[in-house]
């Protein structure tokens, strides 16, 4: 039931993955086949549909275009794909279109992750003439070669319609001719969303809930064509030449895979298959029992019998009746800001006459925080009431409204005739609970948990090219862990190479990644997986295609080794961005970051099929970096190459990673302490003892089970210019999101000195600190200072792993890829190495690290001395208890 509750109450989620639920099964486009060379009498078209699968994004199934020449030896497989720069949120939802292209696929490729979620691939031949299907494919090869985007909208034009719209355009003067039609297809464009997901009741109250004015239009059949139903459409259909004649549009049923396994052995499934009876395992899924009407009957149901037992319930009951109207107007205010939002903001067509806005908007909780006098509120009630009551009455005239929303108006109807959503017998609890939960569920909506904290013992590897190998974000995370859970023990480790691609981190993932026994794997890719250069040539485009599939492939043998590790987390991380926008140059590789969305989708596609988690820096950042470009055109998150992000945007990933972990909102401690009465009001994360206060003198002890986070103020690394600090101007709330330690003392009139064992800290004014001070603006409290000697022993740690990666380049990225040599402690690896070193600079820059790590005992040495360092802060790191004394300042 909480499932199903999550589904409607946070509307704009499921909708957004039910309108991204196209581009996210959909396949990444692989190496694409002219058909020129093959357009002989052998040459056949078929329609190829994929069956519903059992979670939300897959469950309209997909359509695609075989085309096969055997005589040629072409086989390819043409399918719609939404483009990554519009594939968002904020497309479908505030424009209600984005754009897509077509790509070709050989049938492995394009199979693939059907196979793997269990999906039935279904095949019907095309009965077009030769002349048909040769147009037919020199469109479909123009679309891919030389693509021109197409708009994708889910009323109008998704993957079945655009499918449907090419071979149509490839008859010569004739027309299709339709038997019987569903009615769903023959009516409006309500109906026909209705009919797409019929056997989803939770997702047919969220698209009728949106659909507007525009629901009512009728619109083309040919626009009314989800993937599921073309077959029904076409079965009946005819193609009809200029003389009368007619053929069918679709020839008989063939499988090209059951779903009837999971394992690669069903590709080779490729016969005809028309009296199986298994092949349909996942075209009929079976709708939840809890469907909307039952749900908010059993709502309508309980406000019913708590309305009227309230009375009979005493105290406690009646603070369980506040709590319910409580959860009653968090679930109308969510879904009013979420109508109201996109009434104001949204431009797509469906949103016009939209009347839920009437309904659910923020006005009642507007008039319970706002209104005091009991008579204005009373009124305002009566309103609402009769607003309610008339869009009940309306549901029986409107096709947007059904009986489940006749039942959640009735719901808050009874609750607000009741007298007491706003006037209850103690307001002043009941607005601290309104307030508690609706902060609560907005905090739950804004900053969901992505990606689940690391734990005591945990082995973290984090893999990727050399923004990991570098950079300091694996590090700053470290750093988290280690001053806020101080005895949370556990070891991370950069697994990063310079100039690395997926095929690169293939090759050395056994010896370099596996060997380590991780217990947690990042893995983030793509930057040069995409290339650089060719961006600005003639044929961007196709080169970024050859590239992205090239980086799939790859990316799929690395799939492999990550399933066969056993008792080990995955975490697919979404590469930092390429600054293509910033104007401090005009060497712009333009488009490329485009390119590296491509392939963040494949990790996100990869991370849902396989139960994964994932996290994508690269969209977050593009955002900072294009609000900081308001104001500086020339800045750039990504450092001085577009391409390796300084001190700063690598804390700015750390902070997004720790953000997704839900560190954010974790204080280091938060304490309040009340003079007057000479005790701790609230000791969040630590403990206040020994409180002693006299007419100039307040002191207490302080103990805090974590230790401030410290921010370093000097660049360090390779070519950086930034410090880790700078992170304030990109994040200006990063204190109070990630650094609270708050110090709040009331009862006190005057100045007074703040001192902590001993050292002056500031001098402060009563009215500030009754507000409230954040200790950790304070570099110098002692805190503080403890915190930054762990910083920099962690610091020390990241430079002698900085050696040690700059070595393993050498194994893997040069002796290895260049020479096959895996012994480099030999004389032949030796004199292999002087001589590559005369002509290579990257190689000749590492000589000293070569002359000296090639020897295992200094390896080992070094090794230990990490272990050393990691010991000695896992020592050092425990808070101690702190002495405050505040010092009234004399007049």
């Amino acid at each position: 039931m909480r499932r199903q509750l999550r589904g409607f109450a946070f509307t704009v989620i499921t909708t957004c993955i039910i309108l991204g639920g196209y581009a996210a099964e959909m396949p990444v486009p692989g190496d694409s086949v002219t058909a020129q060379e093959g357009l002989r009498n052998d040459i056949s078209a078929s329609l190829v549909i994929c069956g519903r699968g059992s979670r939300l994004i897959s469950s309209f199934g997909h359509c695609s275009i075989h085309m096969s020449c055997p005589s040629a030896g072409l086989d390819n497989f043409y399918t719609y794909l939404i483009e990554a720069s519009s594939a968002n949120v904020r497309r479908f939802l505030l424009e209600d279109v984005c754009k897509g292209l077509f790509v070709v696929q050989k049938w492995d490729e394009f199979s693939k992750d059907y196979v793997r979620q269990n999906r039935p691939v279904k095949e019907y031949p095309l009965n077009l003439t030769t002349d048909e299907v040769r147009r037919l494919w020199m469109s479909l090869d123009r679309e891919t070669f030389h693509p021109d985007s197409r708009t994708y909208s889910f009323l109008h034009a998704q993957c079945t319609s655009i499918c449907a719209d090419i071979i149509r355009g490839s008859l010569l003067g004739e027309r299709m001719e339709y038997g019987a039609l569903p009615p769903a297809l023959t009516g409006t464009l309500r109906d026909y969303a209705a009919y797409a997901v019929r056997d989803y009741p939770w997702y047919n109250l969220c698209f009728q809930s949106l659909l507007g004015a525009e629901g009512e239009q009728q619109g083309d059949l040919w626009e009314k064509l989800a993937p599921m139903d073309i077959v029904t459409v076409w079965s009946g259909a005819s193609i009809v030449d200029a003389a009368g004649n007619r053929r069918p549009v679709l020839g008989d049923e063939h499988v090209l895979f059951a779903g009837s396994g999971v394992s690669g052995e069903g590709l080779e499934v490729r016969v005809n298959n028309n009296d199986n009876d298994n092949d349909n395992d996942n075209e009929n899924p079976n709708p939840s029992p809890l469907t909307p009407n039952l749900f908010f009957a059993v709502l309508l149901a309980v406000t019913l019998l708590l309305t009227l037992a309230e009375n009979r319930l005493g105290v406690r009951g009646k603070r369980l009746v506040q709590a319910y109207d409580a959860l009653l107007l968090c679930l109308q205010t969510l879904l009013g800001l979420f109508f109201t939002g996109l009434l104001l903001f949204s431009k797509a067509p469906w949103m016009a006459g939209n009347l839920l806005p009437i309904v659910f908007n923020p006005t009642p909780l507007v008039v319970w925080l706002c209104l005091r006098r009991k008579k204005a509120i009373r009124w305002a009630r009566a309103a609402y009431a009769a607003v309610l009551a008339a869009m009940m009455v309306a549901a029986a005239f409107v096709p947007q409204l059904g009986w489940a929303h006749v039942l959640l108006f009735a719901s808050f109807l009874v609750r607000v005739i009741a007298h007491i959503l706003w006037i209850g017998q103690n307001p002043t609890n009941m607005k601290k609970a309104i307030l508690t939960l609706f902060a609560l569920a907005v905090g739950c909506a804004m900053t969901a948990q992505t990606l689940a904290p690391f734990k005591a013992g945990d082995r973290v590897t984090f893999v990727g090219n050399s923004i990991t190998d570098g950079g300091h974000y694996h590090s700053y995370i470290w750093l988290y862990y280690m001053t806020r859970f101080p005895s949370r023990q556990m070891w991370m480790a950069n697994c990063g190479i310079g100039g690395d691609t997926a095929e690169d981190i293939l090759r050395r993932f056994d010896g370099d990644v596996a060997a380590k026994n991780p217990t947690v794997v990042t893995l983030t890719f793509g930057m040069n997986d995409t290339g650089y250069w060719e961006y600005n040539g003639d044929d961007a485009q196709r080169f970024a295609d050859g590239k992205v599939a090239e980086a799939r492939r790859n990316f799929l043998e690395i799939e492999k080794k990550l399933k066969k590790l056993t008792g080990t987390r995955v975490v697919m991380v979404g590469t930092s961005p390429y600054d293509q926008t910033s104007t401090f140059n005009d060497n712009i590789y333009r488009r490329k970051n485009d390119a590296m969305q491509r392939v963040i989708a494949i990790q996100d596609s990869a991370a849902q099929a396989n139960h994964w988690e994932f996290i994508d820096f690269n969209a977050p950042m593009c955002d900072v970096g294009a609000r900081m470009q308001r104001d500086d055109p020339d800045f750039s998150v990504c450092g001085n190459d577009r391409v390796h992000p300084d001190n700063d945007g690598h804390m700015l990933m750390a902070y997004l990673f720790l953000k997704a972990q839900g560190m954010t909102g974790r204080p280091v401690a938060d304490f309040c302490i009340n003079a007057r009465q000479k005790k701790a009001e609230k000791a969040e994360n630590c403990t206040i003892t020994a409180i002693t206060a006299s007419r100039d003198v307040l002191a207490f002890n302080y103990l805090s089970e974590a230790l401030p986070y410290p921010l370093d103020t000097i660049p360090h690394g390779w070519g950086f210019t930034r410090p880790q600090s700078d992170i304030v101007k990109m994040i200006p709330d990063f204190a109070d999101e990630m650094n609270s330690e708050r110090l709040t003392v009331s009862g006190l009139k005057g100045s007074y000195r703040l001192l902590i064992d001993d050292i002056l800290i500031d001098t402060l004014a009563a009215t500030d600190l009754e507000r409230g001070v954040n200790l950790t603006a304070y570099r110098h409290t002692p805190q503080y200072q403890q915190a930054c000697a762990v910083m920099s022993l962690n610091e020390e740690r990241w430079d002698i792993e900085r050696r040690i990666r700059d070595f393993v380049w050498l194994q893997y990225g040069w002796f290895l890829k260049e020479h096959g040599i895996t012994d480099y402690a030999t004389e032949e690896a030796a004199r292999t190495y002087r001589e590559g070193s005369k002509t290579n600079a990257w190689v000749s820059s590492r000589k000293d690290i070569y002359s000296r790590l090639m020897h295992p005992e200094i390896m080992k040495l070094l090794e230990q001395e990490q272990d050393l360092i990691v010991r000695t802060i896992y020592a050092i790191n425990n808070p101690v208890t702190r002495h405050f004394r505040l010092e009234k300042v004399k007049d």
